[in-house]
């Protein structure tokens, strides 16, 4: 499938400039950033909401879900996840589930989220599930004239405050239980106030701990000190994630039970959790052993990638169970 057609000639009518990259057929944004080979915080991802008052279209970056209860209180709306009925409806030229986030192409308000305006560059589904749309952050900006903007973006592995989601009572009694297991699930990544102060789930992590590798020459006493917490708060977040998936009432046993089908890509999940925790104690080991900031570096750069990929495997695994694409609200 081309480019949406009524995607294609805004763009046109806009006048800014963009290429379509292919990629793998994808299911969920997750997927679609692990095959495009795009950092989930660039890929933007949104969400058609509705109330009495009608249809909104939200926008975030694929490392987070929206809020519906901060984005309610800005626009003074009940708002909750329109039906896909009316998704199709309204996005007919587009295959399900690939919707653009150029909601006034599709004369649907559209509001974003303002950690949006500030990217390099940016992707977005090009109304199909084989190509993404690339595109300068600033040309996005112009894409987005006329839309309202806010703070309603939550990182996905980021603590609630203990009320259940909208989405899980939007989805009915077996639904909701669902989304609380993947809610307990991304948890395992969620950082917490730990040794390197208060994160937000495992992507603001990742990009706390390349801020570190990445700053400066290093080896002097305020490097080796943040690297250290750096690396050690991410070993606390593998062991938690490994305790919340791998206990007696975990969701890897969960999902072997709800879809015995998927128990050879659960295994391979474990495998991970062993091989994540070994190479962030193999790190610590060098570390103590006075290796040098370059083998550091580069060591936690190998580890950040095999985390992010099991992360992309195992949101593969959730959507492939449950049908709950992490990326959603």
């Amino acid at each position: 499938m081309v480019i949406a057609r009524r995607l294609e000639r805004f763009l046109g009518a806009v006048g800014v400039e963009y290429e379509c990259l292919p990629h793998p057929d994808s299911g969920c944004s997750a997927e679609t950033a692990r095959r495009s080979r795009v950092p989930l915080h660039r890929l933007i991802k949104p969400v058609l909401l509705e109330d009495e008052q009608g249809f909104v279209l939200a926008l975030v970056s694929a490392a987070q879900r929206v809020d519906l209860d901060r984005l309610g209180r800005q626009l003074g709306r009940r708002l909750g996840l329109a039906s896909e009925a009316s998704i199709a409806a309204l996005f007919d030229d587009c295959e399900r589930g690939a919707v653009p986030p150029l909601g006034l192409a599709y004369r649907v308000p559209t509001i974003y989220d303002r950690g949006l305006s500030g990217l390099p560059e940016v992707y977005f589904e090009a109304g199909d599930h084989d190509e993404v749309v690339h595109m300068s952050g600033e040309a996005f900006c112009e894409t987005l004239v006329g839309a309202e903007s806010g703070r309603f973006g939550r990182p996905i592995g980021e603590r609630r405050s203990g009320r259940r989601s909208r989405r899980a009572a939007l989805e009915g009694e077996r639904g909701g239980r669902a989304m609380e297991r993947v809610e307990v699930w991304t948890r395992g990544f969620g950082m917490g106030a730990g040794a390197i102060g208060e994160l937000d789930g495992f992507e603001q992590a990742e990009s706390t701990l390349r801020r570190v590798i990445g700053g400066g020459r290093g080896g002097d006493t305020a490097w080796w000190s943040s690297f250290e917490r750096s690396i050690v708060a991410l070993g606390r977040a593998v062991e938690d994630h490994v305790l919340e998936t791998e206990s007696s009432d975990g969701l890897l046993g969960e999902i072997v039970q709800r879809a015995p089908r998927l128990r050879d890509r659960v295994d391979r999940l474990r495998l991970e959790h062993r091989e994540m925790r070994d190479r962030c104690a193999a790190l610590r080991g060098r570390l103590r052993d006075g290796a040098s900031p370059d083998v550091l570096r580069a060591d936690a750069q190998a580890l950040l990638e095999r985390c992010d990929r099991h992360l992309h495997r195992s949101a593969d695994l959730i959507f492939a169970s449950f049908g709950v694409d992490l990326g959603g609200e």
